[in-house]
């Protein structure tokens, strides 16, 4: 036990300092300087052969009590660690306790059924899966509502603008007219907006989700600009219908 324990310590200090110098060379953190990167290099290869011995050591106590073990004792054996430190990052082993004591009663089915570990670590991962797609819901969420909104005020700014534009054209006073440099910004924020209308679907908020917002934005736009809206007339084309002579000549006959 205290032999695992002090492989911890080793394994997981030098676990920083390779994290250490890899944050170093990917500009993630200070930069050591070439001095410094080779003394840290230097103390970790020179640090890395006792740990190695430890290692092995440990295994070979594994080893050996599996052979003496007796199911009676009720105690789960203890896994041998991996020799390389990139697999042994990775090992959920490494921090789990030796037991030194037989347990009362049975033994927990987790501590010598590797499949209940496996399941227990699934059920796990499928709770963080849902959480994570909770959380992805609401952000998908809070973007809708976020483009609808800024949608909206788009909208708005160019119905006042164009309002304004309008009474100053009728005025004859298109030169001093209100807010007119604005409009042509105004105008490349609403495209840039649709850009990412065409960006931004995803499987939990689609293509139609962000049109409904666009088609909301621009109601409410117009609702709050209180300008009248126009009514498009639309004529429809007269329709020609040919009519026998002789049925017209009957007709009047009839009528006088």
């Amino acid at each position: 036990r205290d032999l695992k324990i002090n492989i911890c310590k080793r394994v997981i200090g030098s676990f920083f300092e390779w994290d250490k110098l890899d944050r170093a060379a990917g500009r993630k953190d200070k930069t050591l300087g070439t001095k410094l990167h080779q003394q840290t290099r230097k103390s970790i290869m020179k640090r890395q052969p006792a740990l190695m011995a430890a290692i092995r050591r440990f295994n070979r106590y594994c080893k050996q009590l599996e052979e003496l073990y007796n199911p009676a004792y009720a105690i789960p054996l203890p896994s041998p660690l991996p020799t390389k430190l990139a697999e042994l990052r990775g090992d959920s082993t490494l921090l789990q306790d030796v037991w030194v004591a037989p347990s009362v009663g049975e033994m927990p089915r987790w501590l010598e059924d590797a499949a209940v570990c496996d399941r227990i670590c699934a059920l796990l991962k499928c709770d963080r899966c849902r959480e994570e797609q909770w959380r992805l819901g609401l952000e998908a969420d809070n973007m809708c509502q976020w483009f609808g909104a800024e949608m909206c005020a788009v909208e708005l700014a160019l119905w006042q603008t164009e309002s304004r534009f309008n009474d100053a054209l009728s005025a004859t006073l298109v030169d001093s007219a209100p807010d007119t440099p604005f409009f042509l910004l105004l105008q490349h924020r609403r495209e840039a907006m649709q850009e990412l209308m065409q960006q931004w679907p995803t499987p939990l908020a689609s293509t139609v989700h962000y049109a409904t917002k666009v088609s909301e934005a621009i109601l409410l736009a117009e609702s709050l600009s209180g300008v009248a809206p126009m009514t498009e007339l639309h004529w429809l084309k007269p329709v020609v219908c040919s009519w026998p002579l002789e049925d017209l000549a009957d007709n009047e006959d009839d009528n006088t």
